[in-house]
């Protein structure tokens, strides 16, 4: 199932205000219309039970951590209907943004620990010089004494590498060439893994914390007009990639000299909020409808 538009099904209801998650929770615990579309849209059958409905915000938990510790649910919306199915859904408000913010180092422990697997040392190299920190003297010894030189930041005319603390794709190629290639390879092997960690596990290890749906639920800011309302099960995205060609499956992308590794549902970066880079893996409907067309 690759999801179906049902912008037409909600133009009436006309959810306004912050709490998405919480109006949603709403129509769909008081319109057995509207919940029963969202039972087919997630399991191809109506139902028209009224479900129970646990949503983000007010209702948020934090759940237990495959590292220790807490980290918040991988869902927004929990849909529990009285027949036994239960939909626990992620909601996109957009048609691309951030799915998923992590440091390098719990990335990779996460893949670990939720997959049982060992990340190898190369991959764990080319990782953190692609998302950095790097001292100023790791990146000198990685170039042979000198400082990165480009690419040039226009606004100030500074290198891009050396203001953040990392090294793009075109130099990491020069640099360490079989660490960043064995890097792109581990990717492509392990994206439909990598894409289960984005949107359903994160760091999550409690199952009902993990989403197993994506809703893109996508409105006009200034009207509330419903513009799109698309569910998508996550396992039709993970065997769509499984599906694609190893070569086809990551890319260093064309800006920048290679800033970003572009995917089969959005691309793969480093961001640099407050507190230090960090992997930042962002998703795109379009990326997403395009993959599951093929």
């Amino acid at each position: 199932m690759t999801g179906r538009n049902r912008s037409e099904g909600w133009k009436h209801a006309k959810l306004s205000g912050h709490d998405l998650e919480q109006q949603l929770k709403g129509a769909l615990e008081s319109n057995a219309t509207r919940s029963s579309e969202l039972h087919q849209d997630c399991f191809g059958l109506p139902d028209s039970s009224v479900p129970r409905v646990v949503a983000g915000g007010i209702d948020a938990k934090r759940g237990r951590c495959v590292l220790g510790g807490v980290t918040p649910s991988k869902t927004d919306l929990v849909v529990r209907w009285d027949t036994g199915r239960t939909a626990k859904i992620s909601l996109k408000k957009s048609a691309g943004g951030q799915v998923w913010l992590v440091t390098p180092e719990r990335f990779v422990a996460g893949f670990e620990a939720q997959f049982g697997v060992r990340v190898p040392h190369a991959v764990r190299t080319g990782i953190r010089f692609f998302i950095g920190p790097l001292s100023s003297k790791e990146m000198r010894d990685a170039l042979g004494g000198k400082l990165p030189r480009g690419p040039i930041r226009s606004k100030d005319g500074k290198s891009q590498e050396l203001h953040q603390e990392r090294f793009v794709a075109e130099t990491l190629a020069a640099i360490i060439p079989n660490e960043w290639n064995a890097t792109l390879e581990w990717m492509r092997h392990e994206l439909p893994r990598i894409a289960e960690l984005c949107f359903s596990r994160g760091l999550c290890a409690d199952p009902d914390a993990q989403a197993e749906f994506i809703w893109y639920y996508i409105r006009n800011e200034a009207s509330g007009e419903v513009l799109e309302s698309r569910v998508i099960p996550l396992a039709s995205i993970v065997a769509a990639i499984s599906k694609m060609p190893l070569n086809s499956r990551a890319a260093v992308g064309p800006r920048n000299g290679g800033s970003t590794v572009t995917l089969p549902f959005g691309f793969f970066q480093m961001h640099r909020p407050a507190g230090g880079n960090q992997v930042q893996f962002h998703h795109g409907l379009d990326a997403i409808q395009a993959t599951l067309s093929l």
